[in-house]
């Protein structure tokens, strides 16, 4: 069918994974390890992004065809935040690993340490694209595309450390804007005029204006020893993959379910962002090198018009 519209809506139940794994809280009561080495870790960034689950969301998209071989399409996609919570109590027996000790005092010999981490992520996409063989005819259908996406991806990490009477923080947020040129490839398997399934896979290159904005506070946060924001531009690349089957009612309704894959390069993570160190400048410059991983189900419908 020339010339016509393609209305999608999809649900979404995704989970985010993969942080570099950094010691932020360590318990000097605990227990070494078996091999007599000292392990006193209590919380690590690891644990934060193990409990940040599965979240719903959505995703709208809205598809032009032309003619048999031309197509333009554009998808916006959203995912609640995810979020992750963890404390730990000790007997004035938890600090966080700076290199020296007497760095601070609320955050040595502590004996409440909270953790938060919060993730937030969104994407829209414009997309050409050529049809090689007719889709939902041949038994084997190609196509390819190309285009652009922009990826918003905000992170706020908190801990705080209660020394009573006071309790300080360590508190760093980063926001990545991320602009991306993309090309794909997708196959098509017709084995009856109901039902077809489809693998998809897209790769691009991208440009991050990634910023980082920390605080950390000592003596019931009164005093500053961080408080800076910066940013820089960084490149990196992604993947998005799916397999996805498709029960076709009529030329007009489709119900679709299927798996996404993506995976980041490039990133400024907020945990990532904290300093063991000690000196002045500790901490001061966005790291960059950050990967992430967002995969889950969906399901949803097609409306032909």
């Amino acid at each position: 069918m020339n010339n016509h519209w393609e209305l999608a809506g999809d649900f979404l139940y995704m989970r985010r994974a993969e942080v570099q794994n950094k010691t932020l809280v360590k318990n000097a009561d605990k227990p070494q390890c078996s091999g007599g080495c000292p392990n006193h870790k209590v919380i690590d960034t690891n644990d934060l992004v193990n409990d940040f689950g599965f979240v719903p969301g959505y995703r709208v998209g809205l598809t032009y065809i032309a003619d048999p071989a031309n197509g333009f399409e554009m998808n916006f996609l959203y995912l609640q935040p995810w979020n992750a919570r963890k404390k730990v109590e000790g007997d004035q027996s938890l600090s966080f690993p700076f290199s020296h000790a007497d760095y601070t005092v609320d955050f040595h010999d502590a004996s409440v340490a909270i953790a938060e981490y919060q993730s937030h992520f969104w994407d829209l996409e414009f997309n050409y694209w050529r049809y090689l063989s007719p889709r939902r005819i041949d038994y084997f259908s190609i196509s390819g595309l190309a285009g652009l996406r922009y990826f918003h991806w905000d992170e706020s990490f908190k801990l705080k450390m209660f020394n009573p009477p006071d309790h300080s923080s360590y508190d760093v947020s980063t926001e990545n804007r991320i602009f991306g040129v993309q090309a794909g490839v997708d196959l098509q398997m017709n084995p009856t005029r109901w039902l077809s399934w489809e693998f998809f896979a897209k790769v691009g290159g991208m440009v991050d204006h990634c910023e980082q904005s920390t605080f950390l506070g000592d003596e019931d946060n009164t005093v500053k020893l961080h408080n800076f924001e910066k940013q820089i531009r960084q490149i990196g690349i992604y993947t998005d993959v799916l397999a996805e089957f498709a029960i076709h009612f009529n030329r007009y309704i489709n119900f679709h379910a299927g798996y996404q894959f993506m995976f980041f390069s490039g990133l400024a993570l907020a945990p990532e962002q904290i300093s063991y160190r000690t000196n002045k400048n500790a901490g001061d410059r966005v790291y960059d090198d950050g990967t992430a991983i967002i995969h889950g189900m969906y399901a949803g419908i097609i409306f032909t018009f």
